[in-house]
């Protein structure tokens, strides 16, 4: 027992119909335990495959390549319309985003103001208050 393929492989490989593998499986001809069928086995059943050896076994090659890199590009690469879906709601997220930290530089600025005016007051346990308030908030805004 040599190199096995998947029965899909073996179809295109020999260039037969699947119903015509499926039936030398299903009659016991020829064994395919989990899907798989072992190339020497077919070429007992199909003497041409031994003429194209070399061939064969690149076509295999190549059909195997293929279909892990495709299986790859579908599991990384999602497709457009997905990606445009994504982007739309990173664009919303972004948006809400901006608009909070809009809000928030406003009621920074205005809290600002608020406490300038009550520095100009004539109590000084106030200015010392809002002194202390300036110097957290400052302290704050710059981490």
């Amino acid at each position: 027992m040599g190199q096995k393929v998947a029965v899909a492989t073996a179809v295109r490989l020999l260039g037969i119909k699947r119903a015509e593998l499926q039936r030398l499986i299903h009659d016991g001809e020829l064994p395919a335990p989990e899907g798989m069928v072992d190339i020497d086995l077919l070429r007992q059943l199909y003497p041409r495959l031994a003429l194209n050896e070399s061939l064969m076994l690149e076509r295999v090659q190549l059909i195997k390549t293929t279909a892990f890199s495709r299986r790859v590009r579908s599991t990384l690469t999602p497709d457009h319309d997905a990606l445009e879906i994504q982007l739309g709601k990173r664009n919303s997220e972004l948006s809400l985003e901006r608009a909070m930290a809009k809000k928030y530089r406003e009621l920074i600025d205005a809290l600002s103001r608020k406490l300038d005016a009550m520095q100009d007051c004539d109590d000084p346990e106030q200015r010392r208050v809002v002194a202390e308030i300036n110097r957290w908030l400052l302290a704050r805004l710059e981490k």
